[in-house]
């Protein structure tokens, strides 16, 4: 009995918390990071430091609610070649948690009209958050990448 009892109570526990951060990652996105850009009519969800592998995750978690959004956010070109096919993939990444001492990345692949900007550079990215309807992998279509010379952060935790 005693054990069952604090089977539920963990479970509330855990329950409770997780809809505590979607909670608070919808309400953060609706004051704090959503902002009018001057060229465009369109809203954009601007990632910053402070929440990048939070509103990351909630991205990827809820895509049906982003996809055909903008977004904006900084991070590192991760250029990636396929083995098998010789074709290159551009990401915007930066250094999430990981367990046991191994570090994640975490962005987004970019779909870039052109070429890709060099590997490790830091930039800004603004796009339009798609899906791949055969993979139904999320990926960012770019609007706009600039180079930037100061970085940001390159590892963050929340």
């Amino acid at each position: 009995m005693k054990r069952l009892v604090w089977i539920i109570f963990f479970v509330l526990l855990i329950g409770g918390c997780s809809s505590e951060v979607v909670e608070e990652v919808k309400e953060s996105k609706k004051t704090e990071t959503i902002t009018e850009t001057k060229e465009e009519s369109e809203d954009v969800l601007f990632i910053d430091d402070k929440n990048f592998v939070r509103y990351i995750n909630y991205i990827y978690m809820n895509p049906e609610e982003y996809i055909g959004k903008i977004i904006e956010y900084e991070g590192f070109i991760d250029i990636q070649k396929n083995p098998n096919t010789g074709k290159q993939y551009c990401y915007c990444i930066r250094i999430g948690p990981g367990c046991c001492q191994n570090d994640s990345t975490v962005g987004f692949l970019l779909d870039i009209d052109g070429e890709f900007p060099l590997d490790k550079q830091w930039v800004r990215v603004k796009g339009y958050v798609r899906r791949n309807e055969k993979s139904k992998n999320i990926y960012v279509e770019t609007l706009d990448i600039k180079v930037l010379d100061e970085m940001g952060e390159v590892k963050v935790n929340h």
